[in-house]
């Protein structure tokens, strides 16, 4: 169960926001060298020698050319320009990175991100940026192959990114955190995510809940709960942690907790999707003495329009009056669910029930419309029959009809033949 989503548009727009900041630079230095000394150093530790972003007047020309293509949303030009001055072989080292730079941000704003990675992987390749400059578009990289689910690609980015810059900021931690969680390496994802949490004085809620998913697919709801906990009380209204909250403490068997989580959204109002009734209603299903508490929240979210009429939630309230031991209000929910129901079960469950409070002549009708939708075990609603036109319509005729009817089926073959060897000794 996948709890948690990073949506790509979040990854697309950071990498955009990224892309800009090169060229500024580039204008920067070629009006004052002081500009370019003040800049402040984003990867001190880094293994790499920087590089001082210089162009010539000839490139230049080109990247104020890119540049106000750029801000006029001429793409394709971005794209033919950048490819030029890439392919130049009189273009230095840095308008040769730039400008492929540019290329990559160019098809970000087309919407081509496979182009997109392919050109700024190119830009790193050419290692012609400062550090600044050459490790951003490096995670750049790494945030997109992730946007791309291209998982295996991006591990391979992002730990060359923190090798190389050696950078141990939490945002990057986090980054290869998520990577991991996507490859389903839930331990290593979940220690990486610690320690970006740990590190930063005001760490994301969405690293928490990468956190979460984490423990919750390492099987360890207790951790994912107490993370849930954290995020819903922070977070009150949240009804995606809320539910995630709940749900984890079904995992973890706690029904009690997940069945107030869901209660007290219902009290404030909350509940406005047919998931969420249903997820409330089963959660009481499977407790000890809720059945009530399950047929009162089927009915609310029927009477508001929310819960859709269906075979499920009448079936679920139908079962919840039969062990309530109320059989009469039982039978009305079988009839409801039977109505909607694609398969002969409902009727056979219908069919047992009137069988029990001895109103023998529906419940061979149930039987009998049983068999008609289609049952897994066509042998149990012959049994049903034998029983009620024997003993409950004294037709012992029909009943030994029935009985072999259900002697032909292995469910009930053994069953049926032990009826009829008692019946036929008399």
């Amino acid at each position: 169960m996948k709890l948690i989503s990073i949506t790509r548009v979040a990854l697309i727009a950071l990498a955009v926001g990224l892309l800009t900041a090169p060229a500024a630079d580039a204008q920067r230095d070629r009006r004052s060298a002081r500009s370019a000394q003040a800049t402040e150093v984003l990867f001190p530790d880094a293994q790499r020698p920087d590089k001082p972003n210089r162009a010539s007047q000839r490139g230049g020309k080109t990247l104020t050319a890119l540049v106000k293509e750029r801000d006029k949303e001429n793409f394709d030009r971005v794209i033919a320009l950048g490819l030029e001055l890439a392919e130049d072989s009189r273009a230095n080292d840095f308008e040769r990175a730039l400008a492929l730079q540019y290329v990559g941000a160019a098809y970000i704003e087309k919407d081509d991100y496979p182009r997109a990675i392919e050109y700024l992987q190119r830009a790193v390749d050419a290692d012609g940026l400062p550090n600044n400059h050459h490790f951003q578009t490096m995670l750049q990289v790494a945030q997109l192959q992730l946007s791309e689910e291209l998982y295996a690609d991006a591990l391979v980015t992002i730990d060359r990114f923190l090798n190389e810059s050696g950078s141990r900021k939490p945002e990057h931690l986090a980054l290869k955190g998520n990577i991991l969680y996507r490859l389903e390496r839930y331990p290593e994802a979940a220690q990486l995510l610690q320690q970006a949490i740990q590190a930063h004085e005001a760490p994301p809620s969405s690293w928490s809940q990468l956190l979460m998913a984490s423990y919750f697919e390492m099987d360890q709801p207790q951790q994912a709960a107490r993370i849930a906990e954290g995020l819903a009380q922070a977070n009150p209204d949240d009804k995606a942690l809320l539910l995630n909250l709940s749900s984890i403490y079904v995992q973890a068997d706690m029904l009690d907790k997940a069945a107030a989580v869901l209660e007290d959204m219902r009290a404030r109002g909350l509940f406005t999707q047919e998931r969420e009734y249903q997820q409330l209603y089963r959660i009481y299903a499977n407790m000890e003495g809720k059945d009530m508490q399950a047929v009162a929240v089927i009915r609310e979210g029927l009477d508001k329009g929310i819960l859709r009429p269906s075979a499920e939630p009448y079936t679920v309230m139908a079962q919840a009056y039969y062990f309530a031991d109320r059989p009469q209000e039982a039978i009305e929910a079988y009839r409801e669910a039977a109505k909607y129901a694609t398969t002969g079960d409902t009727a056979l469950n219908l069919a047992r029930v009137l069988y029990e409070v001895e109103r023998y002549a529906e419940a061979k009708q149930a039987a009998n419309e049983a068999l008609q939708k289609g049952l897994r075990r066509p042998g149990d609603a012959w049994i049903i029959l034998g029983n009620t036109e024997f003993y409950g319509l004294d037709n012992r005729a029909a009943g030994i009809a029935a009985f072999e009817q259900a002697a032909k089926y292995p469910e009930t073959k053994e069953q049926a033949e032990r009826w009829l060897r008692q019946v036929r000794r008399r």
